[in-house]
Parts: C-alpha cells; sequence; structure tokens
C-alpha cells in the first residue's frame, strides 16, 4: 500500500454539503484498505473527531461482510463537457451497421480479403429480434469465404433505438408480419437455420415455422442466459435441436427438453487477423469496459418501483452492480475509459463514481479499433455467478488484449483458464492486484493476451462454430 499521509489524503479529498462533508474522490487503494482495516478505519474516525467533520462514504468494515466494494456516497461529477476524443465532436455512432453515413464517422473495416476460387460457402439463415450482437455476423462473410450469412430481422427496422449498443427497441410486431419474414428466410434456403431466442414465435408465426421449417436444418439458441435462464428455456419449446451458450446449463436443458437435443455455441467472436488490428489512438487509454453498465437500475431504491415498470433488480438481481463494485471501483484512478450507454438508469451515467469516466459511444462493429488501442479489458457481467458471459468476453480476446473477468461459474468448463488465456477476479482487492501486474509486466500483459486471442480464434470464431454445429444437427 502507498505511504500516504491520513490527514493529506481525506483532507484533500472532502468538499462542504450543507452541515457537513462528503467524500468526492477517494483514492482506489484508500477504499479498499479502509474496507479490510480496522485499524485504517479508527485513523479516519480519529480524523474526523480531530477536525469536527463528518465524511459520508467511508466503509465501516466491522459490518463489511462481503469481499467487494459498498458504493460510497459521493458527490456526483458533471460529465466532461467534451465526453470523447473524436476531432470532429461526432462520437455518437450508431450501433445499426446500416446507419447512414453522412451523419455518423465509422472507424473500422475489415482488411480486404483475396477471393478464392471454387469455396462454396456454408450458408447460415439467422433469425432474431436483432441487437448489438448481430453486427459480428454483418461483417463474417466478409473475413471468412467460405460462410454466407443472411440476417432476418423480426424486430421493427423503423423502431431503431438511438443507443449504440442496440439496434431496435422492443416494440410489438404482428404475428403477421413476423411469419412474412419467415417465409423469406425459408425460401432463401439456407443450409442450417439458427433461431435466436425465438420468445417472438406464437400464433400465426408458430404455425408458419411449423409449416415452413419441417424439413430444414434448425437449431434454436437462446441467448439469454444466468439470471433469465427461464426466459430463455420458455423461448425453445418446439425445437429438436438447442444450443445452450454456456456448458453449465446444458442439464437444466436437458431437464426441460427430455426429448431434444441439446449443443453448445457461446458467444463468438470474429475470425480476425492481424491487420483487422489497427488500433484507433484517440480512443487508447491502459484500459477500457463497454456496453451497459445498469447500475442505478440495481439501485435499492429500485425495490419500490412501480410494477407496471420495468425493474431491472426485479428481473435480474443486483448482480451487476455488485460486479461493477469489484471489477471498476477499485481502477477509478487509472487511465479507464468507459463506452456505451448514456441512459441515467441503464447506462454510465448512473453510475455516479465513474462518470467522470465516461467518454460516449462507438459504433458496434468498431470494437477491434477500440480494443486494440487499449492494454487491458476489463469485464462486467450479470452473470458471473450463475454461469455465462454474454458477447463481451470472446470479442476482446480476439483482438489479443488481456481481459480481466469476474470469476464466473462454471468457466472452467467453457475452457476459459484463469492466468492462460484469462484473469478472473473473486474481489476489489484482487482486480486490482491483477491489473497493477499487467500495466507493469509488458511480456507477461502480451502473454496472456496472446493466448486469449489463440483460444478465441481456434474454438469461439463464429465460422468455425456454425461448421461444428452444422456436422451436429
Amino acid at each position: 500500500m502507498p505511504n500516504v499521509d491520513i490527514q493529506t489524503a481525506i483532507g484533500s479529498n472532502v468538499e462542504q454539503a450543507g452541515k457537513g462533508y462528503r467524500v468526492r474522490d477517494l483514492p482506489s487503494w484508500l477504499r479498499i484498505y479502509g474496507a479490510r482495516s480496522p485499524k485504517f478505519a479508527k485513523a479516519v474516525a480519529d480524523y474526523q473527531a480531530a477536525m469536527g467533520i463528518s465524511v459520508t462514504g467511508v466503509l465501516d468494515c466491522v459490518t463489511l461482510k462481503r469481499l467487494y466494494l459498498q458504493p460510497l456516497q459521493v458527490i456526483p461529477q458533471p460529465l466532461p463537457a467534451t465526453p470523447s476524443p473524436l476531432d470532429n465532436g461526432r462520437y455518437f455512432v450508431e450501433g445499426h451497421p446500416y446507419c447512414r453515413s453522412e451523419n455518423y464517422e465509422r472507424i473500422w473495416e475489415p482488411a480486404p480479403i483475396s477471393p478464392q476460387q471454387g469455396v462454396t460457402p456454408l450458408r447460415i439463415g439467422w433469425i432474431a429480434w436483432t441487437s448489438e450482437m448481430e453486427t459480428d455476423l454483418w461483417y463474417l462473410p466478409r473475413l471468412a469465404q467460405d460462410i454466407d450469412v443472411r440476417i432476418f430481422d423480426v424486430a421493427h427496422k423503423e423502431a431503431q433505438n438511438s443507443s449504440a449498443h442496440v439496434w431496435t427497441r422492443g416494440g410489438e410486431r404482428s404475428e403477421q408480419s413476423i411469419a412474412d419474414v419467415l417465409e423469406q428466410a425459408a425460401a432463401w434456403g439456407a443450409d442450417l437455420y439458427i433461431f435466436r431466442w425465438p420468445f417472438w414465435l406464437s400464433g400465426v408465426a408458430r404455425k408458419a415455422f411449423e409449416s415452413l421449417f419441417r424439413n430444414h436444418k434448425v437449431i434454436a439458441w437462446p441467448s439469454e442466459q444466468g439470471p433469465t435462464l427461464l426466459q430463455g428455456i420458455q423461448g425453445c419449446h418446439g425445437f429438436k435441436h438447442i444450443a445452450v451458450n454456456a456448458r453449465v446449463e446444458t442439464a437444466a436443458y436437458e431437464k426441460a427438453f427430455p426429448e431434444s437435443t441439446i449443443h453448445y455455441m457461446p458467444f463468438g467472436c470474429l475470425p480476425l487477423r492481424d491487420e483487422d488490428l489497427v488500433p484507433d489512438k484517440r480512443f487508447g487509454s491502459d484500459l477500457v469496459s463497454d456496453g451497459r453498465c445498469h447500475f442505478a437500475c440495481c439501485a435499492e431504491s429500485e425495490r419500490d418501483a412501480p410494477l407496471n415498470k420495468w425493474s431491472c433488480l426485479r428481473a435480474y438481481g443486483p448482480l451487476k452492480a455488485d460486479c461493477i463494485h469489484m471489477m471498476l471501483d477499485p481502477l477509478l484512478d487509472l487511465d479507464i475509459n468507459f463506452w456505451g450507454s448514456d441512459e441515467e438508469d441503464h447506462g454510465w451515467p448512473g453510475y455516479t463514481a465513474g462518470r467522470h469516466k465516461y467518454r460516449g459511444h462507438f459504433a458496434c462493429g468498431d470494437y477491434p479499433a477500440v480494443y486494440s488501442a487499449c492494454k487491458v479489458y476489463v469485464g462486467i457481467s450479470w452473470n458471473w455467478r450463475h454461469g455465462g458471459y454474454g458477447m463481451k468476453l470472446a470479442r476482446p480476446l480476439s483482438c489479443g488484449i488481456p481481459v480481466v473477468w469476474p470469476r464466473t461459474f462454471g468457466m472452467y468448463m467453457d475452457g476459459f483458464v484463469d492466468g492462460a488465456n484469462v484473469l478472473a477476479s473473486s474481489s476489489a482487492f484482487e482486480t486490482r492486484a491483477i491489473v497493477e501486474r499487467l500495466l507493469c509486466d509488458v511480456e507477461y500483459r502480451q502473454k496472456i493476451g496472446q493466448a486469449g486471442r489463440e483460444y478465441a480464434l481456434r474454438e469461439l470464431a463464429w465460422n468455425r462454430q456454425f461448421y461444428r454445429l452444422m456436422a451436429e444437427v
């Protein structure tokens, strides 16, 4: 621990708020040490008494029973006036790959690939309520000539979400219009059809599915996992083949669908080549994390939200907020950037302690240019205590930078080996120690990053997974 005078450390980080004082931005090591050391907590209390002030937010380590940190009660910091390093200021790039190029800047395109003669690509029909995840599939045929993917979107094209991490809103769409999309998909004649979490398959659409796809190879892929495992299961009725995205969920699906064959297809990545990893230095930082942090929407106050209002806390529990305390709180005094949603409830501005690290949006498909410009990716997840990872693990691995991830139930079953191809953390203290070693030891950082990339391209690349599933179905 740094040898810092306690009076200097505390006194320079309080500002007047009414009759008392509040912590503005204590150093991360100070919060960790305070959470774990009764002697340090007593020193803070003695200092407050001597100065005649009351500092809220200093952790009471006697009552703290969890290894990760509780949130400090900090004064909200204003968002930076210029939230993006982009020169022209147009940092907000809509996530849909068909976004209007005259309004938004794109920063990444895959390098040209040499045509191969005599290659008959595997045709994949991807039918889904699309989101950020589908950006990989849109680029895939440009990186793997043995794959042809066509995306059939059953959601409203005209109701695109302005968030860079979501393509479409969850508005209603008629069963008949979904049936029309299914008819178009069946007419295309794919070698394998993948229905991503087909919760929308009911009524007229269900009858169309049963009629149109009777003689096709079809598999359901429930992309809901962890705390929403049951929602994923409910969307897979009527399928003879189902692929789970975390092996710990295999038993649950085998129990729910004893007549179906259960396969395995984790969230994948693009088969990125070295020439595709051209960093955009405007996005460079030592550490990076992105997505929707879901911090404010998991606050304790959300327990009293009206029943007719959507509540992430009721739907998923507080695990993502807990994960942020464990993975991001101890890193806020370092060079770390947050990218993604700007929503106050589900996005980064709601993460009060870290909102000054929020930088804005980048287009979903531009992550190779962003991740490769950084030294370490720090992940956050809903699923770490249940099993499952979401789309944010494979992508940075494929870019060759080390990934620090919350230690996840069953991760060894999916081939993620702590200290080999990924680095797992169970506490804020461990997160800080892992990151400090990565930043100080270049050789170690490169070793972990290269091992992670090799594993991702060998086991998680979408084209390899599609060929494996084609052979199994």
